[in-house]
């Protein structure tokens, strides 16, 4: 019994990850719609008018910002570390 490697593995294998992938495209764009719609539809609702725009936007800048770091180099004063 001869295999042809090339007609009955490679063939198939190339194939079907092809689909695999055209598969993975169209659930990321499906995906990425309905996220979008929805970040429009809580946006709209969070931030509907300009007061609203600007609190939120001072919240999630807020909120989202890393803590501050002190640097190496300063030091505390010599009554502090008493």
């Amino acid at each position: 019994m001869q295999i042809d490697i090339f007609t009955q593995v490679i063939v198939p294998v190339v194939g079907g990850l092809g689909i695999f992938m055209l598969g993975l495209e169209f659930m990321s764009n499906g995906i990425q719609n309905l996220a979008v719609n929805k970040m429009r539809a809580l946006l709209a609702k969070i931030a509907g008018t300009p007061v609203k725009g600007v609190m939120a936007g001072t919240f999630i800048t807020g909120t989202s910002s890393p803590e501050p770091t002190r640097s190496r180099t300063s030091r505390s004063p010599a009554w502090a570390s008493r």
